[in-house]
């Protein structure tokens, strides 16, 4: 399992990485400047990749 560091991963191409790259069984660190808007991202990327909570932290 690799770990990515993705810069603005609450939307758009960030958010398309993050899932893309959870599909492939990899963890990533999310960095976003809007907290709610994160925790948010990140609880959908969990749901729609069925990954652990473990393998997607926020920064």
């Amino acid at each position: 399992m690799n770990t990515a560091v993705i810069t603005g991963s609450s939307s758009g191409i960030g958010f398309a990485t993050a899932k893309g790259l959870l599909s492939q069984s990899n963890r990533i660190v999310m960095i976003c400047r809007e907290g709610a808007k994160s925790r948010s991202a990140q609880e959908l990327l969990i749901e729609s990749t069925g990954c652990s909570k473990e393998s997607v932290d926020l920064i």
